[in-house]
């Protein structure tokens, strides 16, 4: 069986990941990028990973296996760099309308076997003294399971796997066109 040769436009975390899924698997891949490493919306997010408000329900499970695989990696991992912060969510609603969409999402994640803990205003300023939390708050809801993600340090660690797996990574690399030839694609 002849190696397969896949290119990967994007140096992004998505990009990498990729990248990174198909050199395991044996695949020779080069990541083009036009800029540098997570120059795109990457290097601009607070890449918080959770699933507490996504629907339908297979969105909501591809999030939580997310979540998963993030915490497996980071735990397999040979060096030092901690991209994952488990640090979870403190959620509550103020008004009646957005109390009971709260509830009834809670109810929701609770039928999924979703973690979620409910707090006493007092329990969270134990936990988080620096959150204050008005008398017109309803009920509090943590959700454990759900991380801060710090997205350099998450594709510093990609890349390094890319050298690894023999990859080849180019930057200031812009593809501008793709052409379709009955060999496949070049």
């Amino acid at each position: 069986m002849s190696v397969k040769k896949i290119a990967v436009i994007g140096a992004g975390v998505l990009g990498l990941s990729v990248a990174r899924s198909l050199a395991q698997q044996g695949a020779k891949v080069t990541v083009f990028e036009r800029s540098h490493v997570g120059a795109g919306t990457s290097s601009t997010t607070f890449a918080w990973i959770n699933s507490n408000g996504k629907t339908p329900e297979s969105y909501h499970h591809l999030n939580a296996l997310a979540i998963d695989e993030h915490i497996r990696l980071q735990q397999e991992r040979t060096t030092e760099g901690h991209w994952l912060k488990a640090t979870g969510t403190y959620e509550w609603a103020a008004g009646a309308p957005e109390q009971k969409r709260l509830e009834d999402r809670v109810s929701r994640l609770l039928e999924l076997n979703y973690p979620v803990q409910n707090l006493s205003a007092d329990e969270l300023r134990r936990k988080v003294p620096e959150i204050r939390v008005g008398s017109h708050a309803g009920d509090i809801w943590y959700f454990p399971g759900e991380c801060l993600l710090v997205p350099s340090i998450f594709m510093a660690w990609l890349v390094s796997e890319l050298h690894v797996y023999n990859s080849e990574l180019k930057t200031q690399s812009e593809v501008t066109e793709l052409t379709e030839e009955k060999i496949g694609q070049r």
